[in-house]
């Protein structure tokens, strides 16, 4: 049936997988959950804040398909992987060094 549209065949499977991941809580849900229960809702509310945010940068590099971009230029995945591991090294010794002690 979509076998004379590949675009639409692979758009349909986009949809699809993203429907099921979106229906099946993760570790973001986890994450918002633990926020609400320890801190309050203000952080939870910014939790889901910078979830949407990050998906929806995600949803606009596949959108365009940097991705696949991305993953043949073996440079410009190692900077991405280097700039994401320096950002989570900063925020693992902000926490060790600067917060407060429970």
């Amino acid at each position: 049936m979509l076998t004379n549209f590949p675009v639409l065949n692979g758009l349909l499977g986009l949809l699809l997988t993203s429907a099921v991941l979106i229906a099946v809580p993760g570790p973001s849900i986890m994450f918002i959950v633990g926020q609400a229960v320890s801190v309050g809702r203000t952080n939870a509310l910014r939790g889901v804040i910078g979830n949407a945010i990050g998906t929806y940068f995600v949803a606009v590099i596949v959108a365009f398909g940097i991705g696949s971009l991305l993953i043949q230029s073996s440079m410009a995945l190692m900077v991405i992987r280097l700039l994401g591991s320096a950002a989570l090294l900063a925020i693992g010794f902000q926490y060790l060094f600067f917060s407060k002690p429970l």
